[in-house]
């Protein structure tokens, strides 16, 4: 008798260690199907989405939208665009009435362009990390960090507090850090080495150069880039629809003892 009932201890014991174990499997089962659900599961980018020459058209149609229509009035002021690219804003700011602008260029681009009559507007080739520029001579900076190779962030933010004179202003312009931008390998569009992971480290690595963040604003894949989208580029353009693009960080070197 007792070893009938010890044998029956033992086979509801397996059952329960069986059902207990089962249950763990389920629950885990479960918790990886509200974490996909809950957006952990691997998204593709954007850019492996699209041709690069087509992404980069999105990205200039953004830039534009907004820096045309937040550019300040720039009387008698010296002017700077700082681009990883080709220049596009250098006659917008001489229509802003920038007494001067100088736009600084990839070297890696051919050729050597002026716009406007090449006295108060002037293409020169640089880096944004090593901009050929005196200290302390630019009143207003764009800097458009939305290329390949602009090397790193803080180097490029020092350069622009560098060249801004005190009480200068500015704006920059970067892919934005919660976007679905960046390829996890070599050949990223994300523009820096070491970039900004979240809007609060802009904050951060301007303060650290004597740089003000005075104003944000954001750029998504939104409605008025739908007619980019050919017809049958509809179900690619519904499925990023929504999506941050650039990040616009307006700022502002304050003066001595400010």
């Amino acid at each position: 008798m007792p070893s009938e009932i010890e044998s029956l201890l033992r086979k509801l014991m397996f059952w329960m260690g069986t059902a207990l174990e089962r249950g763990i499997h389920a629950a885990k089962r479960a918790r990886m199907q509200m974490d996909t659900r809950g957006g952990i599961k691997p998204v593709l980018s954007i850019e492996s989405q699209l041709p690069p020459d087509f992404f980069m058209k999105l990205i200039s149609a953004s830039e534009e939208k907004i820096l045309r229509t937040t550019v300040p009035h720039l009387q008698d002021k010296q002017a700077l665009e700082i681009s990883g690219g080709e220049s596009l804003f250098l006659s917008h700011l001489l229509h802003r009435g920038a007494r001067r602008v100088l736009a600084v260029e990839s070297p890696r681009l051919m050729g050597t362009r002026i716009q406007s009559d090449g006295i108060r507007g002037l293409i020169v080739k640089g880096e944004a990390t090593a901009l050929p520029i005196p200290s302390a001579s630019v009143d207003y900076v764009v800097a458009r960090f939305t290329s390949q190779g602009m090397g790193d962030l803080s180097v490029a933010l020092k350069n622009v507090s560098r060249v801004l004179v005190a009480g200068g202003q500015g704006v920059v312009v970067d892919f934005h850090p919660y976007g679905r931008i960046a390829k996890p390998d070599a050949q990223r569009t994300k523009a820096f080495q070491s970039g900004a992971r979240a809007l609060e480290d802009y904050y951060k690595l301007c303060r650290e150069v004597g740089l003000r963040v005075v104003d944000l604003r954001e750029a998504f894949l939104g409605d008025d880039l739908r007619k980019h989208f050919s017809e049958r580029e509809i179900p690619v353009y519904r499925q990023l629809k929504g999506n941050p693009l650039l990040v616009f960080l307006y700022l502002y070197k304050a003066k001595a003892n400010v």
